[in-house]
């Protein structure tokens, strides 16, 4: 499986991708930013999120639970070895 992610790699569909899961791709280019963010970041995005008013500590973590429920998946999925 490793080697068919790694040696079958094919750009052309990237395009196709990307149109078609601009969510997922939007999600996975975040993730790789905030992973190589500078580590003295962290603190500093903690210390901000303290010191922010408490209506909008509220609305963002609103904003984070609404996001969580949009990115989930609707329906319960099936441990994977009862498919086989």
């Amino acid at each position: 499986m490793i080697t068919q992610i790694c040696s079958n790699f094919n750009p052309q569909l990237l395009p196709q991708f990307l149109e078609g899961y601009p969510l997922v791709s939007a999600l996975m280019v975040g993730g790789f930013v905030l992973h190589f963010l500078p580590t003295a970041w962290n603190g500093k995005a903690e210390s901000l999120a303290g010191r922010t008013p408490l209506l909008a500590q509220a609305v963002l973590l609103a904003l984070m639970i609404f996001l969580v429920v949009q990115v989930k998946g609707s329906e319960v999925q099936p441990f994977i070895y009862f498919k086989f």
